[in-house]
C-alpha cells in the first residue's frame, strides 16, 4: 500500500482515493489508473455541508441537487440544527458535559453518551434503535459501520477538505433513518469542541 508520508489527515488537499476494499491509491503511485477507485460509496447520497464564518456550527445542509435540508446556527451556549421549514430538529448544550436532543429521535442526553469512545480511544459506539453501531477514523475519513445482518458494512462517511465537509451515506442507510443522525454526528465530531 503506497501512502504520502506528508499528507495530513483532516484538512490536507490529500490527492488519496480509496477504493471499495479500503486500499489506499495516491495519484504518485505506480497503480493509479490501473485499479478502480471509488470516490464515494456505490449506492450512495451525498451531502455537503457549507459553512459559515468558516464553522460547521454556521451552517446549511445540502444535497447534491441543491436542496437544502438543515440549517445549522450556535451562539456561544448552544447549536440549534433546524429544518428548511424552520422547525427546530436538535439542539447540542455545550454545557460542561455536553448534551444533544433531536425531538422524535434522540432522547435528551449527554453526547459523550451518545456517541460512547472506546476503552482503546480507536472509535466511538452509538446507539441507534437498540443496535449498536461504531464510527472509526480510516485514512481521512470517519466512517460509520453496523454490525446487524439487515445494514451492515460501510453505512456512512464523513470527509473533509480545506473548504468542504461530505457526509456520504448509503442508500440502506438513508432509507434506515440514519440521515439525521449521521447529520448530528458530523456536526459533533467536527466541531472543535469537547463532546465529552
Amino acid at each position: 500500500m503506497y501512502t504520502n508520508p506528508f499528507s495530513s489527515a483532516w484538512g490536507a488537499n490529500n490527492t488519496q482515493e480509496k477504493n471499495s476494499s479500503n486500499w489506499v491509491v495516491s495519484q504518485d503511485s505506480p497503480a493509479y489508473g490501473a485499479l478502480p477507485t471509488f470516490s464515494t460509496p456505490p449506492c450512495s447520497m451525498t451531502f455537503n455541508f457549507t459553512t459559515f464564518n468558516s464553522s460547521i456550527l454556521n451552517c446549511s445542509v445540502s444535497g447534491s441537487n441543491s436542496l437544502t435540508y438543515f440549517y445549522v446556527s450556535s451562539n456561544s451556549t448552544t447549536t440549534t440544527i433546524s429544518r428548511r421549514n424552520g422547525d427546530v430538529c436538535a439542539i447540542i448544550d455545550w454545557q460542561r458535559h455536553p448534551t444533544i436532543e433531536a425531538r422524535g429521535i434522540l432522547e435528551r442526553q449527554r453526547t459523550s453518551q451518545w456517541l460512547n469512545l472506546s476503552s482503546d480511544r480507536r472509535r466511538r459506539t452509538m446507539t441507534v434503535g437498540g443496535k449498536s453501531y461504531t464510527w472509526i477514523p480510516r485514512g481521512n475519513a470517519i466512517c460509520l459501520h453496523g454490525t446487524d445482518t439487515s445494514i451492515s458494512g460501510e453505512l456512512a462517511r464523513i470527509t473533509q477538505t480545506n473548504t468542504t465537509v461530505t457526509l456520504q451515506l448509503t442508500i440502506p442507510a438513508f432509507n434506515a433513518g440514519f440521515f439525521e443522525i449521521s447529520v448530528f454526528a458530523t456536526i459533533l465530531f467536527l466541531s472543535g469542541k469537547s463532546v465529552d
